[in-house]
């Protein structure tokens, strides 16, 4: 297999079509807001920070396994996993896979679902790499996002399908044709190593911590080499950021011609989001519930990547 090494960051995009008429006149007062900034919490300090403190909460070796309480690990690993319809697993109240409650994610043109879907309770490796990101984040409030090449500023890259990790990913893999989700904790742009913590790798839910792979880029997708398999990367799950209209996961020029079209009540057909309660909440960055004129020269036309003072959507 011909392989190159990732050495920058980018990511993956949905589309969606999403008619806007009327938006000025929304009101955004349910949204709520995390705390920390973007900044914050695309800094290496603040990962390596969370790790050490996460790793104390779910120790390495130990076993996801709490049913009744998802911030708890167990010393013994799993004697059933649920089904994909989470119904038997709750009526039958099984003793084994801890998992985390419903969210919300928008996901369109995406591979394989998660575990048990995008958009609901999350078990197993999934539902682990979910809870961290849900820690870290401290939201349940996501995009899931596939098959689009982005380069790191957020711009399309021609002729590939390229998928670059960034720190907090829940990062899908596809090893031919099983499937396994880690939650990405680094990744050095120089070599593409890749850290990451999971769970139910071997089949029982045992926590990993400070593990390592490789992303490479090969005829146009992103492996990752993982333990010793050659796996696909096939979507990726990111937090709603403040200022990421167009749903990307970046905040950057195409953010600001998106929110042109809001402020002139215009038909836009790249936003990802499904309500526009969403796009209020990523777009009314002055907080009058409006987006308007002086939410369009906050967000200016610039940005590359982030949007520094502003943290990510927790729900509206």
């Amino acid at each position: 297999m011909k392989k190159r090494m990732i050495s920058k960051m980018t990511a993956l995009l949905g589309s969606a079509v999403l008619a806007v008429s009327g938006v000025q006149s929304l009101t955004a007062s349910a949204a709520t807001y995390t705390t920390y900034t973007q900044s914050t919490l695309t800094s290496g300090y603040h990962m390596s920070d969370f790790v050490r403190h996460e790793s104390m909460k779910f120790e390495n070796g130990k076993y996801w396994n709490n049913h009744n309480n998802p911030n708890k690990c167990t010393e013994q690993g799993c004697t059933y996993h649920p089904p994909l319809n989470l119904s038997e697993y709750h009526a039958n109240n099984f003793p084994c896979c801890a998992h985390v409650p419903m969210g919300h994610c928008f996901s369109v043109y995406y591979g394989p679902a998660l575990d048990n879907g995008v958009d609901g309770e999350a078990y197993q490796c999934a539902g682990f790499a979910k809870k961290l990101a849900m820690d870290y984040y401290d939201t349940d409030f996501f995009l899931q996002l596939s098959y689009v090449v982005k380069d790191s500023y957020g711009n399309d890259h021609p002729a590939s399908t390229y998928y670059y990790p960034r720190m907090g990913d829940q990062l899908h893999l596809n090893l031919n044709g099983s499937f396994h989700t880690i939650f990405v904790t680094g990744f050095d742009t120089s070599n593409g190593k890749l850290t990451f913590a999971d769970c139910n790798w071997s089949g029982n839910c045992r926590i990993r911590w400070s593990q390592t792979a490789y992303a490479f880029v090969n005829n146009g997708y992103t492996y990752v080499y993982i333990n010793g398999i050659y796996a696909r990367a096939d979507n990726v799950t990111r937090p709603v950021m403040v200022g990421d209209v167009n749903g990307d996961s970046f905040v950057n020029a195409s953010d600001y011609t998106a929110m042109q079209s809001l402020v002139s009540n215009s038909y836009n057909p790249n936003f990802s989001y499904s309500d526009l309660l969403a796009v209020m909440a990523v777009g009314d960055l002055n907080g009058d519930h409006h987006i308007n004129q002086t939410d369009l020269n906050i967000l200016g036309p610039n940005r590359t990547g982030i949007l520094p003072n502003y943290g990510y959507v927790k729900g509206v």
